[in-house]
């Protein structure tokens, strides 16, 4: 089974003090937080699309404005998917094609109000997914954050869509090809180094530097053993070093600390 690519890490969150919980529960459960937790979707290779709807509910009296943003961690090639929150896109995304975004239409993020007292409830999140006649499963990450600070994540959760019959399916498989690949130091300050010590054919790759909301602020198209490139330029915060094949297809994906 062909992935998109393997992320080696669990997206973490600022843990702030002051957030208060938002709790992530099924539409038919209001008493099993999920948070932080793991769902699975289960259905077949020939299912149309498998969806999941998951309910936010506050259980405090603090007012805050939600994005949801969504992270392809394991996911096959050739699925599709699309995320609703607030409203949903009319277009589904190619496996590989965003793999981190915030969730938006036209270019416009999608924001949820928590406005009022203890019990609110959001009921617009559906992740949506296609398996396309592919045998296996896909892994996504679902993070809503306030919308003033993408790294004040208030609650999260993991939904696993399996369709596999004669595969067998676990996400967050090491590929091999790529054991060697580095990235030091890390946390950077000035510079970072991205390293294939030992690799073949780097000059096939690419590397994308892609931010906590999905923008690419640094690409290059031709990689060498050893890669230098320069973060003065870069604000601080959480990135992510995205490794592209020649078609395009992810490889690796490794989190970066700018400091």
């Amino acid at each position: 089974m062909k992935k998109i690519y393997t992320l080696l890490f669990a997206i973490s969150f600022i843990a702030l003090s002051g957030i208060a919980q938002v709790k992530v529960v099924e539409p038919t459960d209001f008493n099993t937080d999920l948070n932080g937790t793991e769902v699975v979707v289960n259905g077949t290779p020939n299912d149309n699309e498998l969806d999941k709807v998951l309910w936010l509910i506050r259980t405090d009296n603090v007012m805050r404005e939600l994005k949801c943003r969504k992270t392809e961690v394991d996911v096959l090639t050739g699925t599709s998917n699309v995320t609703c929150w607030k409203l949903c896109p009319t277009t589904y995304d190619m496996a590989g094609a965003n793999p981190i975004a915030v969730v938006s239409i036209n270019g416009i993020e999608m924001v949820e109000d928590l406005p009022g007292a203890d019990g609110d409830t959001i009921k617009s999140f559906a992740a949506h997914y296609k398996p396309n006649g592919t045998d296996g499963c896909s892994l996504f990450k679902y993070e809503w954050f306030d919308s003033s600070n993408p790294n004040q994540v208030v609650c999260s959760v993991m939904i696993r869509f399996t369709h596999n019959v004669n595969t067998n399916c676990t996400a967050s498989i090491e590929n091999n090809a790529f054991e060697n690949l580095k990235i030091f130091p890390n946390p950077a300050m000035d510079y970072f180094t991205l390293s294939f010590e030992g690799a073949k054919n780097t000059s096939s790759m690419s590397v994308k530097i892609i931010d906590v909301l999905g923008n690419t602020i640094y690409s290059k198209s031709v990689l060498n053993e050893n890669n230098t490139i320069n973060t003065t330029s870069f604000r601080k915060g959480v990135y992510f070093v995205a490794v592209y094949d020649e078609s395009g297809t992810i490889l690796k994906t490794e989190k970066l600390i700018i400091r």
